[in-house]
Parts: C-alpha cells; structure tokens; sequence
C-alpha cells in the first residue's frame, strides 16, 4: 500500500511537469524545502542549513553560499561555491550539468515546475522539493555596513573579523587559520559588495532572533551586525547554524567574498593599538559591553581617529574581555580580573598603548549602546 502511494504522488507531480516550452519559469531564486528518498522516508540534511539555487536564466544557474544539494562526499568546497556560475541544459524534462567537484555529469528529472514549486528526482530516486522565493528591497536599504566575527572551534575553523560597506571599502582582522595573521584593509570589487548586500533582500533583520545555538559544544559562532553610519541596527549571533538559511547565506559570502583575502596587510595600524575581543566600559555606576563585530567597528575607527590637543573628561575604564559581559546585582560580572587599558567618555579616547594621547572617534559610541 505504501509503495501505491508513492507511485501516485510521483504520477501526480509528472502530470504537472512542464511542457518544452514552459521552462522559462525556472529562472528565479528556489530553496530547497524536503529530500525525499526512494522509499518514500523524508530524509534529515546532514548540514543544517538548507540548500538554495538560482536559475540566472533557462542554461546558467549557481549555488547560494553554503552546502549544496550533494552528498557530503561530493560537495565542493565553499570558496568555490561563491559567484561560480554553471551551465546546464534541459534535455527530455531533465536538467543535466556537470558536477562543480569532479566533473561528473548530473542529471535530475523535472517532475514539477510551477510558479512557486520545482521537484527535482536525482539518479538515486531522492525526490528534491524546492519552493520558490522572492526578494523584497524595500526594508534593507538603509543598511550600508555589515560587520562579522567569528570564533574557533574544536578544529581549524577560522578565527577573523570583518568589515564591509557600500563604498566598497573592508577591512579584515585574521587571528587563526584564515591566511596572513593581522589587520588587512583596503577595497573589493563593486560587484562583489552590491551581491554581498543583495542578500540583505531575503531577510527581514528584525524578524531574526538575537541568537541562535546548537545542542553541541564543538562548533564556532558567527556574530553579525548591522549598521547605518554610525547607528547598530541589530547584532546577531549564530552557533552551530541553527540561524534561517537566509543569514547564514549571507554571512558565508561574506567570509568568502571574492578580493576579500587580497587585502593588504596594514602592519603598522597593528603597532598602534591591540584589536580588542570585547570593549567593556564601566564608570563605576554603569557598564558598556560591546559584542566583537561591535567592538571590531570601533578599533577600527580608532585606527584613524584624530589625535586633539584638549582634555576632556574620561570617566569611562575601557577594559578588553575575552566576552562579552552582564550585569549582576548591579556590579559587571566577568572571570578573572580585567586590565584597564584606557579611558573613555564614548567619543575620546585615551590608551596606555598609545602613550595616553586623546584622539576623537568622530561619534559617541556609547550613545549608540544600551548600557548593561
């Protein structure tokens, strides 16, 4: 009876096959909903973000970032996911291109193509449910920096942050395992930034929680924010991609944008100031805690700040955490004791390691900060 079924549906979704002519509806964005394999048993992706594609046209598609519909021996790696564009034909209501790993020839059976609906049955039997999805600009267009930070993990996973906003202008911070150790800074291609920005239309950021976490302690985190200028707009954190496919789409382009890594390497911006972890400001009453794409931003900023000859008032300690910090019964909880490395009041700035010369941020951070 179970295999009726099957044979049924299957029997349904090719009377809603295409006809030779209809294929131009398979151009657009899809995402990847089920994978239902020869037995009729929805089958659990091994990697927690779901796949997504886009049909540039009726020949050409590429990948979203991240893994695609493959098994996990044959998925390319991510770098060559970004901006690869394949070519396919459509031969017989099938869709045949070659594999972006080995070469290997694909092909998958179009057994539904409709306005909002693609089902897709691979050489194995496993039936590929897709769902169209549609980008709305009208909400993201006041974004114009996205900064990202990511942590390591119990293996190689990269430990860097990054900056890039509309001009095109980016910086990266590498740590560990991420290339060249230090603070690169210049441009990357136009091109490359407006894709990077386009994904913003496949997300509402309000709507995304402000983190998210895995049941497993052996992964990294990713943390992501936003702004407009100067104003945060929201920061959220990811660990174990357990985020909606949307955001992690964009965060791995993001750390595998194309002219990223050929940044150059500014080593005497390294001499001038430590990158911090996380900015805490306290002035005994209250606290600042900064999240590290938060207080990337602002090293960054302070990297070409202004040196003035005035003395305003700091009241501010600035101390550097290896995390961010809360509040506990009125006093900033953290482990160990933290070193003050300077004064603040949010806009000027005064460092030990810059031999305490007061030099202007331009804004007042702490203004665009809740205090904790």
């Amino acid at each position: 009876m179970k295999l009726y079924y099957i044979f049924l549906s299957i029997m349904i979704m090719v009377s809603c096959s295409p006809g030779k002519s209809n294929y131009a509806e398979i151009v657009g964005n899809w995402q990847l909903d089920t994978l239902i394999d020869s037995s009729g048993i929805e089958n659990k992706f091994y990697f927690v973000s779901k796949p997504g594609i886009e049909f540039i046209s009726t020949s050409q598609f590429r990948y979203f970032p991240g893994p695609i519909d493959l098994p996990r021996e044959e998925q390319p790696t991510l770098n060559e996911l970004i901006d690869t564009i394949r070519n396919f034909k459509i031969l017989d209501q099938q869709i045949m291109y070659n594999s972006l790993k080995d070469d290997k020839p694909i092909t998958k059976k179009i057994l539904r193509l409709t306005s909002d609906s693609l089902y897709l049955l691979d050489s194995n039997k496993n039936l590929h449910k897709y769902f169209r999805i549609h980008q709305d600009s009208s909400k993201q267009n006041f974004i114009n920096r996205i900064v990202l930070s990511s942590t390591g993990c119990y293996g190689a996973c990269p430990i860097m942050d990054i900056e890039v906003n509309k001009s095109t202008e980016a910086s990266f911070y590498c740590t560990a395992n991420c290339g060249k150790k230090g603070f690169h800074k210049g441009n990357v291609p136009k091109p490359k930034v407006e894709r990077l920005f386009q994904f913003l239309n496949f997300i509402n950021i309000d709507a995304l929680a402000n983190s998210y976490e895995a049941d497993h302690t052996d992964d990294e985190e990713i943390i992501v924010s936003f702004y407009y200028d100067h104003k945060l707009l929201k920061t959220v954190s990811d660990y174990g991609r357990q985020a909606p496919p949307e955001f992690i789409w964009l965060y791995t382009y993001l750390r595998y944008m194309p002219g990223l890594r050929n940044l150059e390497l500014k080593r005497e911006y390294m001499n001038a100031l430590n990158k911090p972890e996380c900015y805490v400001f306290s002035n005994g009453e209250e606290g600042y805690s900064f999240q590290r794409p938060e207080s990337y931003i602002i090293y960054t900023q302070l990297l070409s700040a202004k040196i003035i000859n005035e003395k305003p008032d700091l009241p501010c300690e600035i101390y550097d955490l290896s995390s961010p910090v809360q509040k506990l019964e009125g006093f900033i909880a953290y482990n160990g004791k933290p070193k003050v490395i300077g004064h603040t009041n949010g806009r000027y700035f005064k460092f030990k390691s810059m031999n305490n010369k007061i030099i202007d941020l331009g804004y007042n951070c702490v203004n665009m900060k809740l205090s904790i």
